[in-house]
């Protein structure tokens, strides 16, 4: 995932809970990145996603997921300057 502000790198671990219907019903933080901005970051991806229709052969209800974002500097290589730097 893009890097926020900031130029925090880590991974966070978000629980979801999805309606057979696609809808988002829950999302929260089961594994924090040890820096909050990363975690608030995470939690609206999920929130911002669109997720599909469960298919028919499932049953109704409501189904638990996780996902881990990974932030990561992609411009930070070992050795090269920082961008703007002179």
């Amino acid at each position: 995932m893009r890097l926020p502000r900031g130029g925090e790198q880590g991974t966070a671990r978000v629980r979801l809970r999805v309606s057979a219907q696609g809808q988002l019903t829950a999302a929260a933080i089961s594994k924090s990145s040890g820096s909050s901005i990363l975690d608030r970051a995470a939690l609206q991806a999920a929130q911002k996603a669109r997720y599909p229709r469960a298919s028919m052969a499932l049953a109704p209800g409501n189904y638990a997921f996780e996902f881990s974002p990974r932030f990561t500097n992609w411009n930070k290589r070992p050795g090269a300057p920082l961008r703007g730097a002179a």
